[in-house]
């Protein structure tokens, strides 16, 4: 009886701590079905299964504490039409992480708006191409009418390598290990960000300084320098184009690199319509440059070997997306892939992608992805993928 005296008591002022505090909770269980091949005809399954839970609980009206966590079982590598070559037998992996874990102050103050976040949350830079990840550290952010400046640090060596890619020396990632959590390689990232609005029009310009220095073994350090701009051009026309300066030093060695991109955007309201363009370069071996290498791993090219990541490579592409309906958005994309590894730039291939999103109801949603990689050499780069998901929030 006690017992359950003190069971009822418990659950009553949890209760009565949620109602005062308006604490926000909940959860997410998806399933996703990935095949996986050179061809239609030779897709490998890989079957994954996420429960995650997260809660945000305030603290007085300028602060906020919020925190998620997830747990996954995969069984890779299913062979479900008997394909020799690819022949494996499944493995089942599973992985548990700490994906969120974040206090936030915002406060206005009389001369502007402070943002001070820190723990562990994910961040991105300015191009979204060199830095993507999560991170423990702090973001300070403050700004005024016209300005914002921002500045960024944190470290990786906590993270789980099995949700983090980090890019080392040789321009790889490390493998999965087998662990369900094993710590990530030690890097501190550090980031600098001033974005000035409206001094030409409506436009935006950023500058961003971003470092990246390995804490142990041989010293490896990736230093960024970029310049972003965007804005619109014409009514309901907007663009965006950065250019960012790198310097890779390793084993005694300075090596200067180049990431440009571009793209060029129209919205449409029949159908929440958007086209755009855009194109990307990573320089390879071109003048006074090196092959450029972000920091976190990032799918340039869909091959299914071979260089993937954004380096030595140009990537022009069209896009489109639409809303048939309020809860239906679709987006279908091509891109031609150029090799620049070196002097010489030639065509290496063709990739498309078709996807599709579905909420059902409120709380369940439906995704479907297909794409495909044809190579202009290699048959064996030529990718297939089918990928879909499902996932119920309570």
């Amino acid at each position: 009886m006690k017992k359950t005296l003190r069971t009822l008591s418990t659950a009553l002022a949890l209760a009565s701590l949620s109602a005062a505090y308006s604490i926000d909770f909940g959860a997410l269980l998806s399933n996703d079905s990935n095949l996986t091949g050179n061809k239609y005809a030779k897709l490998m399954l890989d079957q994954s299964d996420t429960a995650s839970a997260w809660i945000k609980v305030p603290l007085g009206k300028d602060a906020y504490f919020t925190t998620e966590g997830m747990y996954r079982f995969e069984k890779k590598w299913i062979d479900l039409f008997d394909v020799e070559e690819n022949a494996k037998s499944a493995d089942d992996e599973s992985c548990v992480d700490l994906s969120l874990a974040k206090f936030q102050l915002q406060k206005e103050l009389p001369s502007g708006l402070f943002t001070l976040s820190a723990g562990r949350f994910a961040t991105a830079d300015t191009t979204s191409v060199i830095y993507a990840q999560a991170g423990d550290g702090v973001a300070l952010t403050y700004a005024i009418p016209g300005l914002q400046l921002s500045a960024y640090g944190a470290y990786t060596g906590l993270l789980n390598t099995r949700t983090v890619s980090i890019l080392n020396e040789d321009g790889y990632a490390d493998e999965e290990p087998s662990k369900k959590y094993d710590f990530a390689a030690k890097y501190a990232v550090a980031a600098l960000t001033a974005s000035a609005t409206g001094f030409i029009g409506s436009q935006t310009a950023s500058i961003q300084a971003l470092g990246a220095f390995r804490l142990e073994d041989e010293s490896f350090n990736r230093l960024y320098a970029t310049l972003a701009f965007s804005g619109p051009v014409l009514p309901r026309v907007y663009y965006t184009a950065s250019s960012t300066l790198a310097l890779r030093t390793y084993d005694g060695e300075n090596e200067l690199s180049n990431l440009t991109k571009a793209s060029l955007t129209l919205f449409a309201e029949p159908k929440s319509l958007s086209l755009s363009a855009a194109a990307v370069y990573a320089s390879g071996e071109q003048g006074p440059f090196k092959a450029f290498e972000g920091v976190t791993s990032q799918t340039a090219v869909r091959a299914l070997n071979g260089r993937t990541e954004y380096t030595g490579l140009i990537k022009a592409g069209l896009a489109a997306s639409a809303k048939p309906c309020r809860t239906l958005l679709t987006a279908l994309g091509a891109d031609l892939i150029f090799d620049a590894a070196d002097t010489a730039v030639g065509y290496e291939g063709f990739q498309w992608q078709l996807s599709a999103s579905w909420q059902l109801v409120s709380d369940v949603s439906l995704s479907l992805l297909t794409y495909q990689y044809y190579d202009v050499d290699d048959d064996d780069r030529n990718k297939s993928c089918i990928d879909i998901s499902c996932a119920i929030a309570f």
